[in-house]
């Protein structure tokens, strides 16, 4: 399990009302994007909003959820309803790094910062 540690510097989001756990990437190369997968719990009694994950590996990143067999559109921020679970492990929705500064190899660990509506939340992910 990874804890998400707050950034609290404009932040009003609490870890109280958000957990990450099991946060890793694919491996990769000098340009490519890499798959984040990971699961997040809203433990509050309103949604939350994600609006993308950034990495000083990477040069941005983007959201992709598959809504049937091959085809895919991208999503510019995500709601996670209160109380609830979103699973980005899963193949029908997925978050990258994209176009990567820095080759990521297995067992090498990388700073993500999620970054929401209400503040941003920094974790470590195991590369795989």
């Amino acid at each position: 399990m990874v804890v998400a540690q707050p950034s609290f510097a404009d932040s009003q989001l609490s870890t109280a009302l958000v957990r990450l756990e099991n946060v890793r990437i694919s491996a990769g190369d000098i340009g490519d994007d890499a798959q984040v997968r990971f699961l997040i719990f809203n433990n509050g009694h309103t949604p939350l909003h994600l609006r993308g994950i950034s990495s000083l590996v990477a040069k941005s990143s983007r959201f992709e959820i598959e809504i049937s067999n091959k085809k895919h559109v991208t999503a510019e921020l995500l709601s996670i309803p209160a109380d609830e679970t979103l699973n980005f492990q899963t193949f029908h929705q997925r978050i990258f790094l994209s176009r990567l500064t820095k080759k990521l190899v297995p067992g090498q660990e990388i700073d993500i910062k999620f970054h929401f509506l209400k503040g941003d939340l920094d974790a470590v992910a195991h590369v795989h």
